[in-house]
């Protein structure tokens, strides 16, 4: 570690309780920031260029969502000495900005091809350090240090206030799509530069291995097409029930999955910092903390969905407005969707730490499960068929992912060399 690291800080990993103390603020600060943006953009814009711009977002939430998969959750794997560990993150800034400026080239085309498209031409010269600034929470995570990604997520919400402040500020300013871009993304290029100062003396004397992700049986892609599996599951079974229910009837389900947000955030935070936070632990210690976090995050969702059954007719109401009435039967089932989903959120951890290759195929069944029941139950009985079918569903994937983990734990003795531990020993 260099002299710059000891004096900073935001490197030196803290105690594991506080690691993931920093680890869910940093995943709920990001999801608020990434909340707040559209919100704001859909009260400040006009609706074509909120259209425009929410189709711009979804072009960069797609690219995170690839980044992660392709260079994030690898790397998070790789369990070897500080020295490969740097290696191993100079590789992936390396390789990022290579392909993001591909991508960045191609959305600065398409802005200059399509009429109105400035706002991508704006996401397009920033693409880089915004698909670098992922990176380095996933770096954040791999030196076990999450404190530096929440920095970076504070630093970017700081700076877009500021500038949203300063916007205030002159007179006749009117906010379009390209200028709520334009401050969105720099604000988030400064979080970036921001965050690899700490850790820049230490990357630069490394020397980057990048081609190992175009390496045939690279582990990062079997999980990108983890997350198009995941997310074509998502994005289908929202799709088909548009077509098929009245938008009433979706927007409650819609609704009801937003009220028990704050779980849904606690989730994403173990996807996304679980496996880091719980690689090098002992793997009877490590299941032990598991399987307490899922009884935790049930008693969370049983306790939330009581809640909601308490005191529904009243906050409820007041959060979903008329569409409360039409949510309120889906409280049990996304309550009992919410239960099974503590489950496996971190049985994937485990699988992922242990067996990576195996979560893809659990990944197709879970899909096709899913999709089913989903829409078998809607035909059953409607909106509320279909909430209790993605809650069957869900369920069964637990019992799935955890029957795999328990059935292979008692085939072997000790684990096996996990394939990521062995493409970090070519780091070296």
């Amino acid at each position: 570690m260099t002299p710059r690291d000891r004096l900073t800080g935001l490197v030196a990993a803290p105690r594991p309780r506080v690691a993931g103390i920093f680890a869910l603020s940093d995943q709920a600060l990001s999801s608020l920031t990434n909340f707040g943006l559209v919100i704001l953009a859909a009260r400040l814009l006009d609706a074509p260029q909120f259209g425009l711009f929410t189709t711009a977002y979804l072009v960069y939430v797609i690219a995170v969502g690839v980044v992660q998969a392709l260079v994030s959750q690898e790397l998070v794997l790789l369990t070897k000495t500080h020295a490969s560990r740097i290696v191993a993150i100079r590789s992936s800034v390396d390789f990022t900005l290579l392909a993001s400026c591909v991508a960045g080239a191609v959305l600065i085309v398409v802005g200059l091809a399509v009429p109105g498209g400035g706002v991508f031409l704006v996401l397009g010269c920033l693409f880089p350090l915004l698909m670098l600034q992922e990176v380095m929470r996933s770096a954040a995570s791999f030196l076990r240090a999450p404190q530096l990604a929440l920095f970076g997520d504070l630093i970017w919400l700081i700076a877009l206030g500021g500038c949203f402040g300063v916007l205030l500020l002159v007179p006749g300013e009117r906010l379009n799509p390209e200028l709520l871009m334009a401050l969105w993304g720099a604000s988030g290029a400064l979080s970036t530069l921001l965050m690899v100062i700490p850790i820049w003396g230490s990357l630069w004397a490394a020397r980057p291995v990048w081609r190992r992700y175009l390496k045939r049986g690279f582990l990062g892609h079997r999980f990108v097409v983890e997350y198009f599996l995941v997310s074509a599951t998502q994005n289908i079974s929202v799709l088909l029930l548009g077509l098929l229910a009245t938008p009433s009837a979706v927007g409650a389900m819609r609704g009801m999955t937003t009220l028990f947000g704050p779980l849904r955030t606690v989730f994403n935070a173990v996807a996304a910092f679980g496996t880091p936070l719980f690689v090098d632990v002992k793997r009877p210690r490590r299941l032990k903390l598991l399987l307490g976090l899922s009884l935790a995050f049930a008693a969370t969702a049983i306790g939330l969905t009581l809640l909601l059954v308490i005191v529904g007719p009243s906050a409820g109401h007041y959060v979903l407005g008329d569409t409360w009435r039409l949510a309120e039967p889906l409280v049990l089932p996304t309550g009992v969707q919410f239960f099974a989903m503590a489950f496996n959120r971190t049985g994937y951890v485990a699988l992922r730490i242990e067996v990576p290759r195996s979560t893809l195929g659990l990944r197709v069944i879970a899909s096709v499960t899913f999709l089913c029941l989903f829409f078998g139950g809607y035909v059953m009985g409607g909106i509320l068929g279909a909430a209790w079918g993605g809650a069957i569903a869900t369920a069964l994937q637990s019992l799935n992912v955890w029957g795999y983990y328990f059935l292979r734990r008692a085939r072997y003795s000790s684990p096996r060399e996990a394939p990521a531990a062995r493409s970090a020993a070519s780091l070296e």
